[in-house]
C-alpha cells in the first residue's frame, strides 16, 4: 500500500466522516498522532480512530434513537445492557475500555466504548475489529436480557391480590 500524505488529508478529516472504503483505501500504520479519523456508513457501527503512541484508539458509539426503537427490550434497558456487556467482557479480557452511556432526554441514547488496536495493523484488521467489537457486545447485551433471571409480577398488592401474589 502506498503511504498516505495526511498532511494533504488533514482538513478533509475535520470536516466529513469516511466510509468503509475510504478507510480501507488509507495507510493507518502511518497515521501521526493528532488525526481523528471518523467513520460513518451503512451496516457498520459509528466509529472514531486516532493514534495513541504504539495504539490506535477505537470509540464504537451506538445511537439508539427511542422513537423508532425497534427491539422488544426498551432503549434504556438496552443502552444499559450494552454497557454491561462491555464491563462483563472487560472482565474477561477483552481490550475495551469502561462504557458511557450518554442521554438526551432519554429521546437519544448513545452508548459508547474503546477499543485498542496496535498502530501497525492494516485497515482491514481495524475495520475487522471494529465489527467484531460490536457483534461481540450487541451479541452479549442480548444474552444478558434473553438469560435474564428476573421476573415481573404483575397484580394488586393488597387483600387477597397479595396473598396471590405471594
Amino acid at each position: 500500500m502506498a503511504a498516505t500524505d495526511w498532511d494533504s488529508l488533514t482538513d478533509e478529516f475535520d470536516e466529513e466522516p469516511l466510509n468503509v472504503s475510504d478507510l480501507l483505501a488509507l495507510d493507518i500504520a502511518s497515521m501521526p498522532e493528532g488525526i481523528v479519523l471518523t467513520i460513518l456508513d451503512n451496516d457498520f457501527p459509528e466509529a472514531s480512530v486516532s493514534r495513541d503512541g504504539d495504539q490506535l484508539t477505537v470509540e464504537i458509539s451506538e445511537h439508539l434513537y427511542t422513537k423508532y426503537w425497534w427491539h422488544k427490550f426498551s432503549a434504556p434497558v438496552f443502552a444499559d445492557a450494552l454497557r454491561r456487556a462491555v464491563n462483563r467482557l472487560c472482565g474477561e479480557g477483552h481490550p475495551f475500555s469502561t462504557p458511557e452511556v450518554e442521554s438526551d432526554d432519554d429521546v437519544h441514547l448513545w452508548v459508547r466504548w474503546g477499543i485498542r488496536v496496535p498502530a501497525v495493523a492494516p485497515a482491514e484488521t481495524v475495520v475487522e475489529t471494529i465489527r467484531a467489537a460490536f457483534e461481540m457486545v450487541w451479541e452479549r447485551a442480548e444474552a444478558i436480557l434473553r438469560d435474564s433471571d428476573s421476573v415481573l409480577l404483575l397484580g394488586k398488592d393488597t387483600g387477597p391480590g397479595l396473598a396471590r401474589l405471594t
